[in-house]
């Protein structure tokens, strides 16, 4: 006797009182650009508690290939019953809305090691990320060395200024990481709110102005006890290494000051001046994790 074919799990967006679970279900999207409109629950035929939940983020994803970054969890006792595929195909609709031709996983992994549902569902890997630490004061040492044959070389204009980030420097700033990442002016504004918040962090903060014109900034975030740079940008045209590398000399100097001895920063495989810095400043690579991404 043929076995009936198993009904397919119904999708329905989140209702208000589900937002909390979904959220409890997938917390690495909280605060992340994810609407509650965004998130999409799924049950079994006939049953009222929830399998699963998939999320998507408003926000832009790697300007290489434009897209949204969508997440999806399916309970442990309802997964290899079609949840997963029902939520993914849910989520690639919803973001076709939006006139965008990728999904990115919302994760990264070990090269070969992300979960074989990706693989299934057709994803590939997209970016290499290396996750770096550096010791302060020896990047600092590195840092002057480079500088000083720079400047020696007449390779930094007399005029390139690095303060801390100030009130003063926001709208520029703003506007900076806004034709990055292609946001909102609130989306990008907070960014910069969620990193002042942490005095430490606003100390370490630095912006380097040329002619009265910001050309870059190095933002940061916390991690434990470690400093970790959140935004390290500057403007077309500079993209090069002696304004990076202002900018983090700046940033240990103030790390010494707060005695601390060691920060991290992470880069993509196509942040070449990024790379250079590590090596040029002994930095430890501490692990290498891929994204992925879907066609849509």
């Amino acid at each position: 006797m043929a076995l009936s074919p198993m009904a397919a799990p119904r999708i329905a967006a989140a209702r208000a009182g589900e937002l909390d679970l979904a959220f409890a279900l997938l917390p690495h999207v909280a605060n992340q650009g994810v609407a509650a409109e965004s998130v999409l629950v799924a049950r079994q035929p006939g049953q009222g508690a929830i399998a699963g939940v998939a999320a998507f983020s408003s926000t832009p994803w790697e300007s290489l290939r434009g897209g949204l970054r969508g997440a999806v969890f399916v309970l442990p006792s309802q997964r290899r019953r079609g949840v997963g595929g029902a939520l993914l195909a849910a989520l690639g609709a919803a973001i076709r809305r939006w006139d965008v031709q990728y999904l990115h996983a919302w994760g990264e992994w070990d090269a070969g090691g992300a979960p074989p549902f990706l693989a299934r569902s057709g994803f590939e890997p997209q970016r290499t990320l290396r996750y770096f630490e550096a010791d302060t004061r020896h990047s600092g040492a590195q840092c002057d060395q480079v500088l000083a044959r720079l400047r020696a070389g007449g390779r930094i204009p007399e005029a390139a200024a690095v303060t801390t980030l100030a009130p003063r420097h926001l709208p520029q700033a703003i506007a900076l990481y806004r034709r990055h990442a292609d946001l909102s002016h609130d989306e990008a504004a907070a960014r910069f709110d969620a990193a002042l918040a942490d005095p430490a962090c606003a100390a370490l903060s630095q912006v380097l102005e040329l002619d009265g014109r910001l050309i870059g900034l190095l933002l940061w975030k916390r991690d434990a006890a470690v400093p970790e740079v959140d935004l390290w940008i500057t403007q077309p045209g500079f993209r090069h290494g002696w304004p990076a590398m202002l900018l983090l000399e700046a940033a240990n100097r103030q790390l010494v000051r707060q005695a601390l001895p060691r920060y991290r920063f992470a880069c993509n495989d196509a942040a070449g001046t990024t790379l250079q810095i590590a090596r040029r400043v002994d930095a430890t690579l501490l692990r290498t994790t891929q994204t992925h991404v879907l066609a849509l």
